[in-house]
């Protein structure tokens, strides 16, 4: 059977995933970090490199002294940064609300095949195959090829020459790619899409009604109703888009002013070995041994603990920014606290209890410390000051470091 890939996985260590991948650029800088005193290890200077920063950073905001400091970790500042100010997102208007009804009613939408010629609107289901230079293109048709008519589709005006024919119709579409097409063979060639027509389906959108509202919502009973209840969703999904704005760039405040000054026992190991699970979980769901995985992904197996060693000294730097602030502003983390904060990771993980990310995670404590880190993000954001871009310092757009 094969292994559950666990999403517990640390932001700085999604942000490398993604980097392997190709798909994102590393969005968090790697900052040195010092060894542990247990290592001995020749991270000193980059521990020194990283402090000066800090205080650099620190006396920016008029203060050389740390905000905060233990045995592990030294912090800048985190209290009371300015930050610029986050808009939000337009004001819902009636026709923003509209749309998203109109859209939640697509969803509740059935299809049925007809015999008539595809309209605008209509799925078809074609199978089709390209020539170039009347040549078959390797791997360049498909079958049972779905779309709908009038959308964007393969390229645009593609999908529009469906319009018109019935099933069992064939018929032939150029296109001429242009000469930075990421196809090399097909970058300013033109080809030719044979296309044969085999199911035309009607799709029919339900109304609003009462009587579609009261199946879809457990809120509302009339149209009226629902539309408001679409309204206030909208607007609860603004305020938290600002909310997150405004943790993301007080959280890297924070961190562009935290030294590590050495890592707990084994917690640096911990999070090095969850890096590692991640992927060989991943390995796994391909049926692949680890080292074919990671020549999938055109990385070495040096480049691979590189980036292990570096995702897991950042989040452990976050972890111990988190600890620190949380104990020198006594924040209460109590189960009490600390269980509806859980409770809302393991829906975010898409897990149906807290009890099941604790099982796909390293340990119990694991899941706490991205529990207290959540809430002291929380308390940074609401301690943050938001000025207009114009009162932060010169060179400076997001925040005071």
């Amino acid at each position: 059977m094969k292994r559950k890939t666990s999403p517990v996985i640390s932001a700085a260590i999604l942000t490398a995933a993604l980097m392997f991948a190709g798909a994102v650029s590393v969005m968090a800088e790697n900052t040195a970090s010092a060894s542990s005193a247990e290592t001995g290890t020749a991270a000193e200077s980059s521990s020194s490199e990283a402090g000066t920063a800090a205080e650099s950073s620190a006396s920016e905001t008029g203060d050389s002294a740390p905000a905060a400091e233990n045995e592990y970790i030294r912090i800048g500042q985190y209290d009371g940064i300015p930050v610029a100010r986050v808009e939000g997102l337009p004001e819902i208007t009636d026709t923003a609300v509209d749309n998203n009804i109109q859209t939640i009613l697509k969803g509740f939408s059935e299809r049925h095949e007809t015999d008539e010629a595809a309209e605008e609107g209509d799925a078809v289901t074609i199978d089709y195959t390209v020539t170039v230079n009347g040549e078959e293109f390797p791997d360049g048709g498909a079958s049972d090829y779905q779309i709908i008519v009038g959308d964007v589709s393969m390229f645009k005006g593609f999908s529009d020459t469906a319009a018109g024919h019935k099933t069992g119709d064939t018929w032939d579409v150029s296109h001429v790619y242009d000469e930075d097409y990421a196809v090399a063979a097909l970058a300013g060639q033109e080809a030719v899409f044979h296309i044969t027509l085999t199911k035309v389906e009607e799709i029919a959108v339900p109304a609003l009604t009462d009587d579609f509202v009261q199946k879809v919502s457990v809120k509302s009973k009339t149209v009226e109703e629902y539309r408001e209840e679409v309204r206030a969703v909208l607007e609860g999904n603004n305020q938290e888009y600002v909310l997150s704005e405004i943790r993301d760039k007080v959280w890297q405040a924070v961190l562009d002013t935290a030294e590590v000054k050495k890592y707990p026992e084994g917690m640096l190991e911990e999070e090095i070995e969850a890096f590692y699970d991640y992927y060989r979980a991943g390995a796994d769901f391909y049926d692949m041994d680890f080292d074919t995985f990671l020549e999938e992904m055109k990385v070495t197996p040096e480049q691979f603990e590189e980036e292990a060693v570096s995702a897991a000294e950042s989040n452990v730097r976050e972890n111990l920014a988190a600890a620190l602030i949380a104990e020198k502003e006594g924040l209460d983390l109590s189960e009490e606290i600390l269980t509806p904060v859980k409770e809302k990771l393991a829906g975010d993980y898409h897990f149906n209890t807290v009890e099941d990310l604790i099982s796909e995670a390293p340990n119990e404590e694991y899941v706490n410390r991205m529990a207290v880190r959540e809430l002291v993000l929380d308390w940074c954001a609401d301690h943050a000051e938001q000025v207009d871009k114009d009162e932060l310092p010169a060179g400076n757009t997001d925040s005071v470091r």
